[in-house]
């Protein structure tokens, strides 16, 4: 599981998760579309800049090997940049 804050967001955006197993966090936008990735590690949060339109995008945790872990989790970007 992945905790998004603040959500809605503008820009600014951190993540946190205290699962072990995971390594990579993937935005994909509606249509599906992978936007961005990074890497991420257990217990630290993930400060990240988005530079998105407005709207909804699934946040997924994966680890090393590209495996999906728990299910999406909705971001919601709130203004345009």
């Amino acid at each position: 599981m992945v905790n998004i804050f603040p959500n809605p967001c503008v820009g600014d955006t951190y993540l946190y998760t205290d699962d072990p197993e995971a390594a990579w966090v993937y935005i994909y936008d509606e249509a599906g579309e992978l936007k961005a990735w990074w890497p991420i590690s257990a217990g630290k949060t993930l400060h990240i800049e988005l530079q998105l339109k407005q709207g909804n995008y699934q946040l997924v945790l994966k680890n090393h090997f590209l495996n999906k872990l728990g299910e999406a989790k909705t971001l919601f970007i709130s203004e345009s940049h």
